[in-house]
């Protein structure tokens, strides 16, 4: 890839990352957090599946050991 995509996947999974944390931080058992959470996994989900489509390694934008499926469930 080159500087300025992976520089940009990186951004984004790393803001999308953030935002998940203060989400769950402000109460993720409320319904409105609850319907947040999963916009992000949706989010998150395609961007894994996509990245897998055009073969990039998910470490190299910052989803070494990322699971979507731990956003619905917790940490």
């Amino acid at each position: 890839m080159n500087n300025e995509r992976d520089d940009f996947l990186r951004d984004y999974v790393t803001l999308l990352l953030e935002k998940r944390a203060q989400i769950k931080a402000e109460g993720a058992g409320v319904d409105f957090e609850k319907g947040r959470l999963f916009g992000l996994y949706e989010a998150l989900s395609l961007l894994g599946d996509q990245l897998m489509a055009f073969e990039i390694d998910p470490s190299d934008v910052g989803l070494e050991s990322f699971d979507p499926d731990q956003i619905l469930l917790g940490d």
